[in-house]
């Protein structure tokens, strides 16, 4: 079974490896009444308030393999985090606690190695490209006071000769996504192109057969992917006329994440009914 479904049929065990924190921790404060003033001669009493703080820590775990992963926040402590955190991973996890806003973890796209920060993405894959890996990432970013989230990749690929297109999205890896884009677009000669994110993109194509590719966060007038492939295009090939021969934007890729999620829903069901804890179970 693959990342995703891991994570929609929550088919989680428990094992753990950490490293040790040294952020500063983050705090939630508020206002509380400790008291009042006295009132009286028809005045209601005066409520006095005073300013309370209190840290709270967080935790991630997450299998390399998998890629399936938890967290748990808000824990004024770190290692009830760690070890709620832990209860809900899998069998093979790395897991972390800390006290930071952000937790970023970075992993290599082969799942060789991996880097922990709470100062920056960058000094995650740092960490990661000194521990050998290639293709270092942050996908996996945590926080004190709220859940972990992960950033899947998306691809969209394209066959010059036949115009053949292929689109894949949030998946676990890049060259996941790669893969399945290329499988979808359905020839060996198919090229594709990964990015990360919830972003759009395209391919632009040189009257010399070059094909270019670009991505954008976000759509909007001076946010466009067709455009910035084209500029990409006639940057990089020195064509002035580049055309744009494939798209993934949003609408497409929320058409994309639900055909994906049907086929997920699918193969959960399938895995349900032929388990042998089923009491419904189908047998021949």
């Amino acid at each position: 079974m693959d990342f995703r479904i891991l994570a929609l049929a929550s088919l989680l065990l428990a094992a753990v490896s950490g490293l040790s924190s040294q952020a500063e921790a983050t705090e939630f404060c508020d206002n509380v009444m400790v008291g009042q003033t006295g009132g009286g001669n028809g005045t209601a009493p005066t409520p006095i308030f005073q300013r309370q703080c209190s840290s709270v820590a967080g935790a991630v775990a997450f299998d390399v393999s998998t890629r399936g992963f938890s967290s748990a926040w808000s824990d004024p402590d770190p290692g009830h985090a760690l070890r709620a955190a832990v209860s809900q991973c899998g069998g093979h996890c790395i897991a972390q606690s800390f006290w930071s806003d952000y937790f970023y973890v970075a992993i290599a796209d082969n799942d060789r190695a991996w880097g922990f920060s709470e100062r920056s993405d960058k000094e995650a894959v740092q960490q990661c490209q000194n521990n050998g890996g290639q293709g270092c990432v942050v996908v996996l970013v945590g926080s004190s006071t709220g859940p972990a989230s992960y950033f899947g990749f998306s691809a969209l690929a394209y066959d010059a000769s036949t115009g053949a297109q292929g689109k894949a999205v949030e998946l676990a890896r890049e060259r996941d996504a790669k893969a399945a884009a290329i499988q979808q677009c359905g020839t060996p000669a198919c090229w594709a192109y990964a990015f990360q994110g919830s972003g759009s993109a395209a391919i632009a194509r040189s009257k010399d057969g070059q094909l270019v590719a670009a991505w954008v966060a976000s759509e909007g007038l001076l946010s466009n992917p067709s455009r910035k492939a084209k500029s990409a295009c006639k940057k990089q090939t020195g064509d002035g006329d580049c055309e744009v021969v494939a798209t993934l934007t949003s609408k497409e890729r929320a058409v994309e994440t639900r055909k994906q999620t049907d086929q997920l829903l699918d193969e959960v069901q399938r895995f349900m009914d032929s388990s042998p804890a089923n009491p419904n179970r189908k047998t021949q």
